[in-house]
């Protein structure tokens, strides 16, 4: 009978889940992170760090709970949001989504607290980059690219900064492939002999501001900002895909 009792809270409460619209989630996110921030600038309590990562974690729930209601049959039925505090983006097909957001735990380095949930056969999967007690620098995830290479495979590159500072970040993509209930890094990017799972630069906010990282229509090129903290001209180091690499070919 207890049993029978806790299956329907739950049935009940991911209803009520469901029932939200995306404005309702959208302001249930932005609440939550709205309290983390709350709670950074009471620096005269010296609990304020304690309550700061609380929030987080509080914040960390709610999106598993989100996810955990919003799928079904294979796929994230939500659709993605993005809006001020927490931002949410889906891959075109919608077998994988991050979600990022500034954990206030960092100074003029930022450290971001990410959630990753993706599909595969086996079913929905989510992992934690970033949103737990220890927060790293992390990464902030703005953009998912679906690429399909010769041999069928397909490829997600996602999009993400690091702020290192309050002049400087990191810009980059990162090359990644769902398989065996995992989403692995994978080599994509090929320079000379060398092969890598991502392509980026440091961006000087103050000098650099317009220049970033930009794809051909087609997707089959990549403009990486070369001499990022110069304002003196362009340039570009280009990358063509072949069907199975990005392959450097110089500068433009």
């Amino acid at each position: 009978m207890k049993k029978l009792i806790v299956l329907i809270a739950l049935l009940t409460f991911s209803a009520t889940m469901q029932a939200q619209s995306v404005a309702q989630i959208d302001s249930t996110l932005n609440a939550l992170h709205d309290s983390i921030e709350t709670a950074s600038v009471r620096t005269s309590d010296d609990s304020y760090y304690d309550l700061m990562i609380a929030a987080n974690q509080d914040l960390s729930k709610y999106i598993y709970t989100l996810c955990k209601a919003y799928y079904k049959d294979g796929k994230m039925l939500f659709p993605a949001i993005k809006r001020n505090g927490v931002g949410v983006v889906t891959s075109d097909d919608s077998k994988l989504r991050f979600f990022s957001w500034d954990s206030w735990t960092g100074g003029t380095m930022r450290r971001y607290g990410s959630i990753i949930q993706y599909v595969d056969k086996h079913g929905m999967h989510l992992d934690c980059i970033s949103c737990d007690s220890t927060f790293d620098n992390g990464t902030y995830y703005d953009t998912i690219i679906t690429l399909h290479t010769a041999s069928a495979q397909t490829i997600y590159l996602a999009g993400c900064i690091s702020v290192i500072s309050s002049a400087d970040a990191g810009i980059s993509f990162e090359a990644y492939i769902i398989k065996n209930d995992s989403l692995i890094k994978v080599d994509l990017f090929k320079k000379g002999k060398q092969l890598a799972t991502y392509v980026g630069y440091e961006r000087d906010y103050v000098s650099c501001k317009d220049k970033d990282i930009h794809f051909s229509k087609d997707l089959k090129k990549i403009y990486v900002p070369t001499e990022a903290n110069r304002d003196t001209k362009e340039s570009y180091d280009v990358y063509v895909f072949n069907g199975k690499y990005f392959v450097f070919k110089g500068n433009k």
